[in-house]
């Protein structure tokens, strides 16, 4: 699970993270429609569903 390594190495330099599912928070602006395709693609690709999350993403794109 991708989440594992990322809490892993996270870890490693002394910061902590947890896995919630009662919410999810906009963490940053995409920097185009291209990079939010991408990122949409990749959670597809890692077994995901974006459907009401991501493919709405949180984007500053005007």
């Amino acid at each position: 699970m991708p989440y594992r390594r990322i809490a892993a190495t996270l870890a490693a330099h002394g910061l902590a993270t947890v896995m919630g599912s009662s919410r999810t928070c906009p963490q940053r602006l995409f920097t185009s429609e291209r990079e939010r395709r991408d990122a949409v693609r990749e959670v597809i690709l890692a077994g995901e569903d974006p459907t009401g999350l991501d493919q709405r993403a949180y984007t500053g794109i005007s």
